[in-house]
């Protein structure tokens, strides 16, 4: 099915992500400089 997700844990993943991202863009934050940050362990917006 394209666009499902196969296990519940998929869809809260997804849904975090998307979270952060549309976080970024309302604080209009730079996107990909911020998402480096989060995954070095340094997030700038939590």
């Amino acid at each position: 099915m394209a666009g499902g997700f196969r296990k519940e844990s998929g869809h809260e993943m997804y849904c975090s992500i998307m979270s952060i991202i549309e976080t970024l863009k309302k604080r209009e934050m730079d996107l990909i400089e911020n998402i480096k940050k989060i995954f070095m362990g340094t997030p700038a917006i939590f």
